[in-house]
Protein backbone atom coordinates (compact mmCIF):
# COMPACT_ATOMS: atom_id res chain seq x y z
CA UNK A 1 0.00 0.00 0.00
CA UNK A 2 2.72 2.32 0.49
CA UNK A 3 4.91 1.32 -2.64
CA UNK A 4 1.15 2.42 -4.40
CA UNK A 5 1.08 6.07 -2.74
CA UNK A 6 4.86 6.82 -2.89
CA UNK A 7 4.61 5.52 -6.67
CA UNK A 8 1.17 7.59 -7.04
CA UNK A 9 2.93 10.59 -5.38
CA UNK A 10 6.03 10.54 -7.28
CA UNK A 11 4.34 10.42 -10.69
CA UNK A 12 2.64 13.35 -9.73
CA UNK A 13 5.69 15.80 -8.71
CA UNK A 14 7.04 14.36 -12.03
CA UNK A 15 4.59 16.14 -13.81
CA UNK A 16 4.13 18.83 -12.40
CA UNK A 17 8.00 19.69 -12.25
CA UNK A 18 8.00 19.21 -16.16
CA UNK A 19 5.14 21.14 -17.10
CA UNK A 20 6.92 23.97 -14.53
CA UNK A 21 10.02 23.62 -16.58
CA UNK A 22 8.58 23.85 -20.00
CA UNK A 23 7.26 27.32 -19.66
CA UNK A 24 9.21 30.50 -20.57
CA UNK A 25 10.41 31.20 -17.52
CA UNK A 26 12.46 27.82 -16.39
CA UNK A 27 14.64 29.66 -13.08
CA UNK A 28 11.55 28.53 -10.37
CA UNK A 29 11.80 30.93 -7.11
CA UNK A 30 12.34 28.89 -3.84
CA UNK A 31 9.07 30.53 -2.57
CA UNK A 32 7.03 28.98 -5.28
CA UNK A 33 8.34 25.56 -4.77
CA UNK A 34 7.44 25.62 -1.07
CA UNK A 35 4.37 27.74 -1.13
CA UNK A 36 2.46 26.93 -4.48
CA UNK A 37 4.53 23.94 -6.61
CA UNK A 38 5.01 21.48 -3.50
CA UNK A 39 1.00 21.62 -1.88
CA UNK A 40 -0.27 21.60 -5.52
CA UNK A 41 1.69 18.68 -6.09
CA UNK A 42 0.79 16.93 -2.61
CA UNK A 43 -2.84 17.20 -3.30
CA UNK A 44 -2.51 15.34 -6.59
CA UNK A 45 -0.80 13.03 -4.68
CA UNK A 46 -3.32 12.33 -2.28
CA UNK A 47 -6.07 11.91 -4.81
CA UNK A 48 -4.65 9.61 -6.83
CA UNK A 49 -4.00 7.43 -3.83
CA UNK A 50 -7.14 7.54 -2.63
CA UNK A 51 -8.73 6.71 -5.76
CA UNK A 52 -6.31 3.45 -5.80
CA UNK A 53 -7.25 2.96 -2.35
CA UNK A 54 -10.68 3.36 -2.95
CA UNK A 55 -11.01 1.21 -6.01
CA UNK A 56 -8.84 -1.44 -3.95
CA UNK A 57 -11.42 -1.66 -1.24
CA UNK A 58 -14.46 -1.23 -3.72
CA UNK A 59 -13.15 -4.51 -4.97
CA UNK A 60 -12.73 -6.19 -1.63
CA UNK A 61 -16.20 -5.21 -0.46
CA UNK A 62 -18.09 -6.66 -4.04
CA UNK A 63 -15.97 -10.05 -3.08
CA UNK A 64 -16.58 -10.39 0.05
CA UNK A 65 -20.42 -9.48 -0.04
CA UNK A 66 -20.37 -11.81 -3.14
CA UNK A 67 -19.33 -14.39 -0.63
CA UNK A 68 -21.58 -13.53 1.72
CA UNK A 69 -24.89 -13.64 -0.22
CA UNK A 70 -23.98 -17.42 -2.15
CA UNK A 71 -23.05 -17.85 -5.30
CA UNK A 72 -25.84 -18.94 -8.50
CA UNK A 73 -29.51 -19.46 -7.77
CA UNK A 74 -32.10 -21.28 -5.54
CA UNK A 75 -30.51 -20.77 -2.21
CA UNK A 76 -32.66 -21.48 0.66
CA UNK A 77 -30.41 -20.34 3.32
CA UNK A 78 -32.07 -17.28 5.55
CA UNK A 79 -30.30 -14.51 5.21
CA UNK A 80 -29.64 -11.99 7.32
CA UNK A 81 -29.05 -8.22 5.79
CA UNK A 82 -28.14 -6.18 9.05
CA UNK A 83 -26.93 -7.00 12.81
CA UNK A 84 -30.60 -7.23 14.37
CA UNK A 85 -30.33 -8.87 17.27
CA UNK A 86 -31.70 -12.99 16.97
CA UNK A 87 -32.51 -14.83 20.37
CA UNK A 88 -31.42 -18.66 21.08
CA UNK A 89 -31.04 -20.84 23.95
CA UNK A 90 -28.44 -23.14 25.47
CA UNK A 91 -27.81 -25.71 22.62
CA UNK A 92 -28.74 -23.61 19.18
CA UNK A 93 -26.02 -24.28 16.80
CA UNK A 94 -25.82 -21.12 14.16
CA UNK A 95 -23.81 -21.91 10.65
CA UNK A 96 -22.19 -19.21 8.74
CA UNK A 97 -19.56 -19.29 5.41
CA UNK A 98 -17.44 -16.94 4.25
CA UNK A 99 -18.29 -13.21 4.05
CA UNK A 100 -20.66 -13.82 6.70
CA UNK A 101 -20.75 -11.63 9.95
CA UNK A 102 -21.51 -12.61 14.10
CA UNK A 103 -22.12 -9.97 16.53
CA UNK A 104 -22.02 -11.31 19.58
CA UNK A 105 -24.31 -8.99 21.82
CA UNK A 106 -25.01 -10.77 24.60
CA UNK A 107 -24.60 -14.56 25.99
CA UNK A 108 -22.12 -17.28 26.06
CA UNK A 109 -21.06 -18.89 22.49
CA UNK A 110 -18.29 -21.28 21.79
CA UNK A 111 -16.86 -21.33 18.18
CA UNK A 112 -15.42 -24.44 15.87
CA UNK A 113 -14.48 -23.30 12.46
CA UNK A 114 -12.31 -24.74 9.86
CA UNK A 115 -9.69 -21.84 8.43
CA UNK A 116 -10.31 -18.55 9.67
CA UNK A 117 -12.14 -16.26 12.18
CA UNK A 118 -11.70 -13.05 12.11
CA UNK A 119 -12.95 -10.46 15.41
CA UNK A 120 -13.09 -7.16 13.35
CA UNK A 121 -13.80 -5.53 16.46
CA UNK A 122 -10.01 -6.12 18.48
CA UNK A 123 -8.26 -7.11 14.46
CA UNK A 124 -7.08 -10.52 15.17
CA UNK A 125 -7.79 -13.89 14.59
CA UNK A 126 -10.11 -16.16 16.35
CA UNK A 127 -8.82 -20.01 16.87
CA UNK A 128 -11.42 -22.99 16.42
CA UNK A 129 -12.76 -23.85 19.96
CA UNK A 130 -12.39 -20.24 22.04
CA UNK A 131 -15.49 -18.46 23.36
CA UNK A 132 -16.41 -15.14 21.91
CA UNK A 133 -16.62 -11.89 23.30
CA UNK A 134 -19.72 -10.12 23.73
CA UNK A 135 -20.21 -6.69 21.92
CA UNK A 136 -17.48 -7.81 19.57
CA UNK A 137 -18.30 -8.13 15.75
CA UNK A 138 -16.84 -11.41 13.76
CA UNK A 139 -16.18 -11.69 9.83
CA UNK A 140 -15.39 -15.56 8.41
CA UNK A 141 -12.71 -15.53 6.24
CA UNK A 142 -12.28 -16.97 2.81
CA UNK A 143 -13.36 -21.01 2.25
CA UNK A 144 -14.16 -20.84 6.20
CA UNK A 145 -17.47 -22.34 7.60
CA UNK A 146 -17.91 -21.51 11.08
CA UNK A 147 -20.49 -23.19 13.81
CA UNK A 148 -21.31 -21.26 16.89
CA UNK A 149 -22.74 -23.16 20.06
CA UNK A 150 -24.95 -21.56 22.37
CA UNK A 151 -23.24 -22.00 26.33
CA UNK A 152 -25.50 -19.80 28.08
CA UNK A 153 -29.30 -20.44 28.87
CA UNK A 154 -29.76 -17.08 26.40
CA UNK A 155 -27.86 -15.90 24.11
CA UNK A 156 -28.76 -12.45 21.69
CA UNK A 157 -26.85 -12.89 18.38
CA UNK A 158 -26.54 -10.56 15.70
CA UNK A 159 -26.13 -12.34 11.43
CA UNK A 160 -25.30 -10.64 8.57
CA UNK A 161 -25.33 -12.59 5.22
CA UNK A 162 -26.82 -15.94 4.59
CA UNK A 163 -26.87 -18.89 7.40
CA UNK A 164 -27.96 -22.05 8.63
CA UNK A 165 -29.47 -22.94 12.30
CA UNK A 166 -29.98 -26.02 14.63
CA UNK A 167 -32.60 -25.41 17.83
CA UNK A 168 -31.45 -27.87 20.52
CA UNK A 169 -35.03 -27.07 22.22
CA UNK A 170 -33.51 -27.52 25.40
CA UNK A 171 -36.07 -25.79 28.37
CA UNK A 172 -33.30 -23.70 29.71
CA UNK A 173 -33.64 -20.21 31.84
CA UNK A 174 -33.37 -17.56 29.77
CA UNK A 175 -30.00 -16.05 31.42
CA UNK A 176 -27.32 -15.02 29.69
CA UNK A 177 -25.03 -15.66 32.74
CA UNK A 178 -25.65 -18.89 33.37
CA UNK A 179 -23.70 -21.24 31.20
CA UNK A 180 -23.67 -24.91 30.09
CA UNK A 181 -20.47 -26.21 32.78
CA UNK A 182 -21.65 -24.00 35.52
CA UNK A 183 -22.14 -25.88 38.54
CA UNK A 184 -25.42 -24.48 39.23
CA UNK A 185 -26.39 -24.48 35.72
CA UNK A 186 -29.17 -27.09 35.84
CA UNK A 187 -30.34 -26.23 39.32
CA UNK A 188 -30.76 -22.64 38.22
CA UNK A 189 -32.77 -24.35 35.51
CA UNK A 190 -35.08 -26.02 38.02
CA UNK A 191 -35.40 -22.73 40.32
CA UNK A 192 -36.66 -21.30 37.22
CA UNK A 193 -39.10 -23.94 35.95
CA UNK A 194 -41.02 -24.19 39.31
CA UNK A 195 -40.81 -20.64 39.65
CA UNK A 196 -38.51 -20.39 43.05
CA UNK A 197 -35.82 -18.03 41.43
CA UNK A 198 -36.40 -15.27 39.14
CA UNK A 199 -33.81 -13.06 37.58
CA UNK A 200 -32.26 -9.63 38.65
CA UNK A 201 -33.40 -7.91 35.21
CA UNK A 202 -31.07 -7.63 32.06
CA UNK A 203 -31.60 -11.02 31.13
CA UNK A 204 -29.64 -12.00 34.07
CA UNK A 205 -29.64 -14.51 36.98
CA UNK A 206 -26.57 -12.94 39.11
CA UNK A 207 -25.64 -16.40 40.57
CA UNK A 208 -22.61 -15.06 42.51
CA UNK A 209 -25.35 -12.77 44.11
CA UNK A 210 -25.94 -13.45 47.92
CA UNK A 211 -29.70 -13.26 48.92
CA UNK A 212 -31.08 -11.30 51.94
CA UNK A 213 -33.88 -12.68 54.82
CA UNK A 214 -36.52 -11.25 53.26
CA UNK A 215 -35.84 -12.60 50.02
CA UNK A 216 -35.17 -16.63 51.56
CA UNK A 217 -38.75 -16.00 52.75
CA UNK A 218 -40.28 -15.66 49.47
CA UNK A 219 -38.48 -18.30 47.60
CA UNK A 220 -40.15 -20.70 51.08
CA UNK A 221 -43.84 -19.38 50.34
CA UNK A 222 -43.30 -19.96 46.75
CA UNK A 223 -41.72 -23.36 47.24
CA UNK A 224 -45.31 -24.23 49.51
CA UNK A 225 -47.17 -23.78 46.61
CA UNK A 226 -47.91 -20.05 47.52
CA UNK A 227 -50.45 -20.45 50.68
CA UNK A 228 -52.70 -17.58 50.39
CA UNK A 229 -54.79 -18.79 53.73
CA UNK A 230 -51.70 -19.17 55.51
CA UNK A 231 -49.97 -16.12 54.80
CA UNK A 232 -53.88 -14.20 55.08
CA UNK A 233 -53.82 -15.30 58.76
CA UNK A 234 -50.05 -15.35 59.78
CA UNK A 235 -49.72 -12.75 62.90
CA UNK A 236 -46.03 -12.36 63.74
CA UNK A 237 -44.40 -9.07 64.80
CA UNK A 238 -41.26 -7.86 64.22
CA UNK A 239 -39.90 -4.03 64.94
CA UNK A 240 -38.17 -3.90 61.99
CA UNK A 241 -40.66 -5.35 59.64
CA UNK A 242 -43.78 -3.15 58.76
CA UNK A 243 -45.54 -2.47 55.50
CA UNK A 244 -42.31 -3.42 52.94
CA UNK A 245 -43.36 -5.94 50.01
CA UNK A 246 -41.40 -8.60 52.23
CA UNK A 247 -43.99 -7.86 55.50
CA UNK A 248 -46.46 -10.92 54.33
CA UNK A 249 -43.67 -12.93 53.49
CA UNK A 250 -42.32 -12.62 56.98
CA UNK A 251 -44.99 -12.77 58.98
CA UNK A 252 -45.73 -16.19 57.06
CA UNK A 253 -42.64 -17.56 57.66
CA UNK A 254 -42.39 -16.95 61.01
CA UNK A 255 -45.58 -18.87 61.54
CA UNK A 256 -44.94 -21.80 59.89
CA UNK A 257 -41.82 -22.53 61.60
CA UNK A 258 -39.72 -21.44 58.48
CA UNK A 259 -37.08 -18.94 60.48
CA UNK A 260 -37.66 -16.96 63.77
CA UNK A 261 -36.56 -13.58 64.44
CA UNK A 262 -32.67 -12.46 64.84
CA UNK A 263 -33.73 -11.12 68.28
CA UNK A 264 -36.50 -11.53 70.93
CA UNK A 265 -35.95 -8.77 73.01
CA UNK A 266 -36.89 -6.30 71.10
CA UNK A 267 -38.25 -8.82 68.20
CA UNK A 268 -36.21 -8.10 65.34
CA UNK A 269 -36.05 -10.12 61.76
CA UNK A 270 -33.37 -8.30 59.98
CA UNK A 271 -34.52 -8.81 56.64
CA UNK A 272 -31.59 -6.72 54.51
CA UNK A 273 -29.19 -9.44 56.71
CA UNK A 274 -27.49 -11.63 54.08
CA UNK A 275 -28.07 -15.63 54.46
CA UNK A 276 -25.21 -17.92 54.71
CA UNK A 277 -25.18 -21.54 53.89
CA UNK A 278 -25.66 -23.04 57.76
CA UNK A 279 -29.01 -20.50 57.73
CA UNK A 280 -30.57 -21.74 54.39
CA UNK A 281 -29.56 -25.19 55.69
CA UNK A 282 -31.50 -24.11 59.48
CA UNK A 283 -34.27 -22.97 56.80
CA UNK A 284 -34.54 -25.59 54.94
CA UNK A 285 -34.74 -28.15 58.02
CA UNK A 286 -37.56 -26.05 59.91
CA UNK A 287 -39.80 -25.21 56.46
CA UNK A 288 -39.67 -29.37 55.83
CA UNK A 289 -40.19 -30.42 59.61
CA UNK A 290 -42.72 -27.77 60.52
CA UNK A 291 -44.62 -26.28 57.06
CA UNK A 292 -44.27 -29.75 55.14
CA UNK A 293 -44.46 -32.28 58.59
CA UNK A 294 -41.67 -35.10 57.05
CA UNK A 295 -39.80 -37.09 59.57
CA UNK A 296 -36.23 -36.00 59.01
CA UNK A 297 -33.52 -38.39 59.18
CA UNK A 298 -29.83 -38.59 58.74
CA UNK A 299 -26.78 -36.89 60.71
CA UNK A 300 -23.01 -36.32 58.74
CA UNK A 301 -20.50 -36.38 61.29
CA UNK A 302 -19.26 -32.72 60.60
CA UNK A 303 -15.56 -33.40 61.97
CA UNK A 304 -14.79 -34.87 58.60
CA UNK A 305 -14.50 -31.62 57.08
CA UNK A 306 -11.99 -28.76 57.38
CA UNK A 307 -14.08 -26.52 58.68
CA UNK A 308 -16.67 -28.90 60.38
CA UNK A 309 -16.20 -27.11 63.81
CA UNK A 310 -16.97 -23.82 62.20
CA UNK A 311 -20.52 -24.50 62.30
CA UNK A 312 -22.58 -22.56 64.53
CA UNK A 313 -23.92 -24.96 67.77
CA UNK A 314 -27.54 -23.89 66.99
CA UNK A 315 -27.08 -24.96 62.94
CA UNK A 316 -25.11 -28.70 64.36
CA UNK A 317 -27.96 -30.62 63.62
CA UNK A 318 -29.17 -28.94 60.49
CA UNK A 319 -26.27 -28.86 58.91
CA UNK A 320 -25.52 -32.64 59.64
CA UNK A 321 -29.24 -33.27 58.25
CA UNK A 322 -28.69 -31.51 54.92
CA UNK A 323 -25.05 -32.67 54.40
CA UNK A 324 -25.71 -36.41 55.38
CA UNK A 325 -29.18 -35.92 52.50
CA UNK A 326 -27.06 -34.30 49.79
CA UNK A 327 -28.87 -30.63 50.21
CA UNK A 328 -25.25 -28.98 51.54
CA UNK A 329 -22.32 -29.93 49.56
CA UNK A 330 -18.82 -29.03 50.38
CA UNK A 331 -16.72 -27.31 48.26
CA UNK A 332 -13.12 -28.05 47.95
CA UNK A 333 -13.57 -30.14 51.03
CA UNK A 334 -15.29 -27.29 52.84
CA UNK A 335 -18.37 -26.76 54.18
CA UNK A 336 -18.00 -23.12 54.80
CA UNK A 337 -20.64 -22.70 57.17
CA UNK A 338 -20.06 -18.84 57.11
CA UNK A 339 -19.84 -17.92 53.88
CA UNK A 340 -22.81 -15.92 52.27
CA UNK A 341 -25.55 -18.09 49.91
CA UNK A 342 -25.27 -16.42 46.56
CA UNK A 343 -28.14 -17.21 44.06
CA UNK A 344 -26.87 -19.91 42.75
CA UNK A 345 -25.61 -22.08 45.58
CA UNK A 346 -29.33 -21.73 46.78
CA UNK A 347 -30.56 -22.61 43.84
CA UNK A 348 -28.58 -25.70 44.04
CA UNK A 349 -29.78 -26.45 47.76
CA UNK A 350 -33.44 -26.01 46.61
CA UNK A 351 -32.92 -28.49 43.54
CA UNK A 352 -31.63 -31.39 46.09
CA UNK A 353 -34.31 -30.69 48.28
CA UNK A 354 -37.35 -31.08 45.96
CA UNK A 355 -35.97 -33.83 44.05
CA UNK A 356 -35.80 -35.85 47.33
CA UNK A 357 -38.51 -34.29 49.65
CA UNK A 358 -41.43 -32.56 47.07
Amino acid sequence: MAALVAAAAALVLLGAGASALSGSDSLISLGYLTETFQPSAQKQADSAAEQILQGTYDAAVKKMDQLAQGTGTGDNRPYSGSFSSRSYSRGDVVTIQAGAGLLLISGDLSVTHDGALIDVTDGKEIASGNHLTAGHRYLAGENTTVKVTVRSGLAKLGIQGYYAQSLSGKSAAPYVDVSDGDTWADAVDYAYQNNLLMGTGDDKFSPGLSMSRAMMVTVFYRLAGSPQGQMNSAAAVFNDVHSEWFAPYVRWAAAQGVTGGTSANPPLFSPDMQVTRQQVAVMLYGFAGKSLGLKLEGAADLSRYADGGQVADWAQAQVAWAVENGIMTAINGKLEPNANAGRGDVAMMLMAFGEKYM
